[in-house]
């Protein structure tokens, strides 16, 4: 059974390729919801975490959310274009040394990147043992077992989940276009969009990286792209 990773960055609609993967019958292990699960659940990532940040960082039991992003958050630039249009741009370091951000962020992710690699493990060995058993056939209701299953992510060629997929897949978008949908399904300011894409991986290098690259742009049909895809991997 294929496997296949499927990213992109904030606004690019990867989740809604992963929803017509699953129309397709396909699995899909969300990694970025699942690392928030595990986040809050693992007795492994919440001693790690209490170690470098102290037990504070639980309150009555709970991960505060707020106190962890506040320790790994790095800004990001604001720079417009001709015409207006505001884009996003890495804000350039100020000295050559990593700040305490960045090792509070790459501590976090050595944490938390390998046990959900873990969990996804075990997810995928559950799916293909469930998916041998006779008579049990795909979700897509094409009478036959299923043919894939799917690792969803972010981070997928930072995190190294890459290496735990057979074909890679990235969603894109124009710039711009990333920024409205996510202006007007989060309720943020543009600058707030500008800060969180600046901390991701730029898409040019994520789609050099990427086996497939789906267009997402609003003018190119997604369904007849995810259905080629599908075409492709099978051969």
């Amino acid at each position: 059974m294929i496997t296949i990773g499927i990213t992109g960055g904030i606004g690019s609609g990867k989740s809604v390729v992963s929803k017509l993967l699953e129309i397709n019958g396909i699995a899909v292990y969300d990694s970025d919801m699942e690392a928030k699960r595990l986040t809050a659940t693992s007795p492994v990532i919440r001693e790690k975490l209490t170690e470098r940040f102290g037990t504070q960082l639980y309150l009555d039991g709970q991960l505060d959310k707020a106190k962890l992003a506040s320790l790994v958050f790095t800004t990001a630039a604001v720079v417009p274009e001709q015409g207006g249009i505001g884009v996003c741009e890495n804000q350039p370091a100020a000295i050559s040394q990593k700040s305490p951000m960045d090792s509070h962020l790459a501590y976090v992710n050595s944490v938390i990147h390998p046990e959900v690699a873990r969990d996804f493990i075990a997810w995928k060995e559950q799916n293909e043992q469930e998916n041998a058993r006779p008579g049990n056939f795909n979700r897509g209701g094409r009478g036959k077992p299923a043919r894939a299953i799917a690792l969803e992510s972010a981070i997928l060629f930072e995190s190294g989940f890459d290496k735990l997929v057979d074909v890679t897949v990235t969603v894109d978008a124009p710039l711009q276009v990333k920024i409205d949908r996510v202006k007007q399904r989060d309720n943020l300011s543009e600058q707030a969009v500008c800060e969180r894409i600046s901390n991701q991986m730029p898409d040019e290098k994520r789609n050099r990286l990427a086996d497939y690259v789906i267009a997402n742009d609003g003018q190119q049909a997604l369904i007849p792209q995810v259905e080629d895809l599908l075409r492709k991997i099978e051969k």
